[in-house]
């Protein structure tokens, strides 16, 4: 398997109900959050990078700068987070068939770095796992890439399950990388100041 039979999937659909506003525009740097975590991936040189959008789709997508992102559009986002993955798996296996691996990221996970998601991938290559998740020690969960095994119980998932039933479920090989950072992400504006504060630009 070769990285590029890989492809990232950036969740970024959601309504952003606790902050106000689309937190995929908050301005970060002199870009936005969402093109900071495209960049993020761009950067990881990972196979194709695929955005699932919704809540403020025109205007969001509009945001995106770099073109060679695939933009999918999830019209159920309002039924929970499961429906981004199942239309963002269903979408990349119908462009690239081929696709070994999905790594799948949060829009809003702004710390992490494109040396994260290599640490992911690489021991997903070297172990020949199934999935490999970050582990936060607190919590666990993305970045978190899914191998082909695990496709089927992806696009099972319903209402605002994520995947952490899949880490967990003891049916796959499973491995973790130490990544403190994956536990911030920003759901209210003093998330968004405290994130702000920690970021290296």
């Amino acid at each position: 398997m070769h990285k590029h039979q890989l492809a990232i999937l950036i969740l970024a659909a959601g309504g952003s109900s606790r902050l106000g506003q689309a937190k995929q525009l908050l301005p970060f740097g002199e870009s936005t959050m969402l093109n900071r975590i495209v960049d993020i991936a761009l950067q990881s040189k990972i196979g194709n990078i695929y955005v699932v959008l919704g809540a403020s789709y025109d205007e969001v997508k509009s945001s995106i700068v770099d073109t060679s992102v695939h933009v999918i559009h999830n019209k159920k986002w309002e039924k929970g987070l499961s429906t981004s993955i199942v239309t963002g798996v269903n979408e990349i296996l119908q462009q690239a068939p081929s696709t070994q691996g999905i790594l799948i990221m949060l829009a809003d996970q702004v710390l992490i770095l494109p040396t994260h998601i290599n640490q992911v991938v690489q021991v997903f290559l070297a172990e020949k796992c199934d999935i490999v998740y970050a582990d936060y020690k607190s919590d666990y969960g993305p970045p978190a890439i899914f191998g082909i095994k695990t496709f089927n119980e992806l696009l099972s998932l319903e209402m605002d399950q994520g995947a952490k039933k899949i880490i967990k479920s003891g049916m796959y090989k499973v491995a973790s990388v130490i990544i403190p950072e994956g536990k911030y992400d920003i759901d209210t504006t003093s998330d968004y100041e405290q994130i702000k504060g920690l970021i290296k630009y």
